[in-house]
């Protein structure tokens, strides 16, 4: 797009573009994938050259190329668009009358390793009801996981950061990968890239305390 030169195969410094390119071959087909910035009644959203770009529409083109007609829409095979899903699996261009026809009611869905663990990492920092909603769950789920009363097995307890494990982080910003970042902190990209984005721990400033080191 003129004017813009960061895109997912060169992101450049932008963390929204790093994170569309290391999540364009997301291997889960059966789960939902949540889009980690701005939002728009719901739908992933950004700004680019002074225009709003829906997420879910932008990731379409990346995979299956430009809309066919300008009636088409990129459909959600897993009817959670307004939940800010953005899984390229569940990316399909049709026209409305194509989308209501073959429309299939919503099924709960089991929840990964990685998506338990990332609601660990949301405790104190996000409402369980927004978090419930993120992941289409019951709150009292939610409450489970957080206190450890399930999802133990084979998945690592979220963790509180340290302040100069924060800044440490926010330094990587440019210089490795989300996913890097997160295999080395245990916990997943969205919490490396929430962090970056100042969505979350936004609190800690970026002044080292004196006698710290990063």
């Amino acid at each position: 797009m003129k004017g813009d030169v960061s895109t997912p195969q060169n992101p450049g410094n932008s963390l929204l573009m790093r994170w569309i390119a290391d999540h364009m071959n997301y291997p889960y087909s059966d789960h939902c994938l949540i889009w980690p910035f701005g939002r728009s009644r719901g739908y992933g959203s950004f700004g680019r050259n002074g225009k709003a770009i829906k997420a879910h529409r932008y990731i379409c083109d990346l995979r299956h190329g430009p809309a066919p007609t300008p009636k088409h829409h990129a459909a959600h095979s897993c009817n959670r668009g307004h939940d800010g899903c953005v899984n390229p699996n569940h990316l399909r261009w049709k026209t409305a009358s194509e989308n209501f026809k073959e429309a299939k009611p919503h099924r709960k869905l089991k929840l990964l390793p990685e998506q338990a663990r990332a609601i660990r990492d949301l405790k104190g920092l996000e409402i369980e009801t927004v978090t419930a909603k993120r992941y289409g769950i019951a709150e009292s789920t939610v409450r489970n996981i957080q206190a450890g009363r399930i999802w133990q097995e084979g998945v690592k307890r979220g963790r509180a950061f340290r302040d100069v494990e924060i800044r440490h982080i926010r330094s990587l910003q440019g210089k490795r990968s989300g996913r890097v970042v997160a295999e080395q902190y245990g916990v997943t990209t969205n919490v490396i890239y929430r962090i970056w984005s100042r969505a979350t721990w936004g609190f800690v400033s970026d002044m080292t305390a004196q006698g710290e080191t990063k």
